[in-house]
């Protein structure tokens, strides 16, 4: 049984790691639920500093479960079935919080919270987190212990759940290595606002917005030489359908993607570099590559617009390999992507409408209306700028003749109208450009590097055209930082962002070094698949039989038994083991009893303390004092709280008795 008293430091502990439960979920909770997760770790503080004398009633509680669920319906018709289930558990935990009456409540809300602590690791993956949920863990299991075991000595608590972690670390490193990578049991319901990242249509101000973000999108390792920044070109997405301000998926490709559909995986050249990219959570299906990739990873589609897709959106990290071969896009059916890429709104823009038309009648030939629409890029005063001017209505009008700045969407989806209303097929093109490159080799590709370029049709297949090299070719060579320096506008609106800290030299060590301790554990944690498992067993254990995968099992068995038969044996002798204060007092008594005073028959510590006044000198008594206090503390309140000092007393005396 445990301590239910109001002003348990157990609940105040439970309370707190509640608190921080809901800021790691700070995403999916509502704000109404945050706010009555503090309200509750308050009222547990008050209980805990005695500013108030009793707990919330029953009656009180129930009436605010019951209300708190009307609410929470209401909000859930606008959010995902995950949201819901992660806001009604935490609700429930946060109702429980108030009515801590018996050992089940306690075990209750350790469990929920517990339960609470792996739903965080559906939202993100990266080693801090993870750093951060196992802090908590352990923290939930430390106020158990001390729910369990209220006059324990902390330290002496502390020191037990170390170890214990200790012991089960290296289960836990045999158990992920040995026990089989199932792909998911069920479908897990995302929410509806948790989209991160590109999104599959596109209006001119949506990147400029999204690049004000530092958050990791990907990782890519290449095996040989690394492509130049201009050649990083990570695309995601072909956007074919235009509505006149909004760029979309054309509604032709989204019903060509089924669970059925055909893989139009391209052929590469035996000179094609092969590469590995980590890609993180974005509740989409569509991942990363550069063009003309070919991936050899199972689950990845190629579409017909040399897009990679997964079947399933991507819910944790994806690993997987592909490679790249550096030439054109061939077009898989012209004639079906001529009429997909000619399409055009019949209303909105009519200045640029009638400026094309007129434009392409100077310039019959495609190659000389290109020239003229770069020309014209390179002699107007256009500025690249992540503060572009709100365009509600015919913003390609207002981008071309009046602002006259923009972002490069705006730049690629002017240019690819203009060439649809020449007559030349074009799409616009979302991803991402460049990233940068880690002392170790690897790339990491940021929200910040998000980019929009063109893509036209020729004879020769699809043309890469990029408004941006002439409007800021910095962004080409070095990146969107040098690009914006002039105005300052580079991760603004993210002043918090570490990617900030690379003019402190000191400090951008220390990001690099976060950086890479979180791609390794991004390669060898979060990306062991069951391919990954599959190669290294076959490093172990050569050919993978029936029979060596059984004996294996069998010593993985083995070995985690023999582990916890060591554990139970070092625990039974630990528990045989006298402890250090009372060992230090029996040996000062036997001292004593050398020098003629012994301990009076039935005498207990303090009355032999007594005993000794006036028979020992001032210094040895006040010293065998203090070694008899610890001794009393560990051997009647159950206390170890000084070892170390119980043996430099006991020196101590020795120099004093002599």
């Amino acid at each position: 049984m445990g301590n239910t008293q109001l002003n348990n430091p157990a609940h105040l502990g439970l309370a707190l790691i509640l608190l921080g439960t809901a800021l790691g979920l700070y995403q999916p909770l509502y704000f109404w639920v945050q706010l009555l997760v503090v309200c509750a770790v308050v009222i547990q503080l008050s209980l805990y500093l005695r500013w108030q004398k009793r707990a919330p009633e029953k009656r009180t509680v129930s009436l605010l479960a019951l209300l708190s669920l009307i609410v929470l319906a209401y909000s859930s018709l606008s959010g995902g079935l995950l949201q819901a289930m992660i806001n009604l558990l935490m609700l429930g935990s946060t109702l429980k919080l108030l009515n801590l009456n018996r050992d089940r409540d306690v075990y209750q809300l350790a469990l929920s919270n517990l339960f609470m602590l792996a739903t965080l690791l559906v939202f993100h993956q990266d080693l801090m987190v993870a750093i951060y949920t196992a802090l908590l863990l352990i923290a939930t299991c430390f106020s158990l212990m001390l729910y369990a075991c209220p006059a324990s000595d902390l330290r002496r608590l502390a020191r037990l759940l170390g170890i214990l972690t200790l012991q089960a670390l290296p289960i836990m490193v045999l158990l992920f290595i040995a026990l089989p990578q199932l792909g998911p049991l069920w479908k897990m319901p995302a929410a509806r606002s948790s989209q991160v990242g590109l999104s599959d249509s596109l209006s001119p101000g949506d990147i400029a917005h999204l690049a004000q973000s530092g958050q990791l999108v990907f990782r890519a390792e290449f095996k040989g030489p690394l492509p130049d920044y201009s050649q990083r070109y990570w695309r995601a997405l072909t956007l074919e359908h235009f509505d006149g301000h909004r760029w979309q998926v054309s509604p032709a490709r989204t019903a060509s993607v089924t669970p059925t559909s055909e893989d139009h995986k391209p052929s590469v050249s035996s000179t094609a570099l092969p590469y590995e990219v980590i890609a993180e959570a974005t509740q989409q299906p569509w991942l990363y590559s550069l063009r003309v990739s070919q991936s050899t990873t199972m689950g990845v589609w190629h579409s017909k617009d040399y897009q990679l897709r997964r079947r399933q959106p991507l819910q944790s990290s994806f690993r997987y390999q592909a490679l790249w071969d550096n030439r054109v896009p061939k077009s898989f059916n012209p004639d079906q992507e001529r009429r997909i890429n000619l399409q055009k709104p019949d209303r909105g823009n009519p200045k640029l409408r009638r400026w094309g038309n007129e434009l392409r009648q100077k310039h019959p030939s495609n190659a000389d209306y290109i020239r003229a629409l770069l020309n014209h890029l390179r002699q107007q005063p256009f500025r690249y700028t992540l503060r572009p001017p709100p365009m509600p209505v015919d913003a390609m009008d207002r981008f071309w003749f009046e602002h006259q700045a923009g972002f490069c969407a705006h730049y690629a989806s002017a240019l690819t109208y203009l060439l649809r209303l020449g007559d030349i097929p074009a799409r616009v093109v979302t991803g991402y450009l460049g990233g940068e490159v880690d002392d170790d080799g690897y790339i990491s590709v940021h929200q910040f590097d998000a980019h929009a370029w063109v893509e036209w049709l020729s004879d020769d297949g699809w043309q890469r055209l990029d408004p941006t090299a002439i409007a800021a070719p910095l962004r080409l060579d070095f990146g969107l930082e040098q690009a914006v320096a002039q105005e300052q506008s580079f991760l603004s609106e993210a002043p918090l962002s570490l990617y900030k800290l690379k003019s402190v030299p000191l400090l951008n060590q220390l990001r690099l070094l976060l950086s890479d301790l979180d791609y390794q554990w991004s390669r060898w944690v979060l990306g062991f698949n069951r391919q990954r498992q599959r190669d290294l067993l076959q490093q172990l254990l050569g050919e993978l039989t029936l029979t060596r995968l059984s004996l294996f099992g069998l010593s993985v068995i083995t070995g985690i038994g023999l582990l916890l038969a060591i554990y139970q044996w070092q625990g039974r002798r630990q528990k045989g083991k006298e402890p250090s204060e009372a060992h230090y007092y029996h040996r000062a008594v036997s001292l004593l009893g050398q020098s003629g005073l012994n301990r009076p028959e039935a005498a207990g510590p303090l009355a032999y303390q007594d005993y000794l006044d006036g028979r020992l000198a001032p210094g040895a008594l006040r010293t065998f004092r203090l070694l008899s206090r610890l001794y009393c503390r560990c051997q009647y309140q159950n206390r170890y709280r000084h070892p170390r000092w119980a043996k430099k007393l006991y020196r101590r005396f020795q120099r004093e008795l002599k």
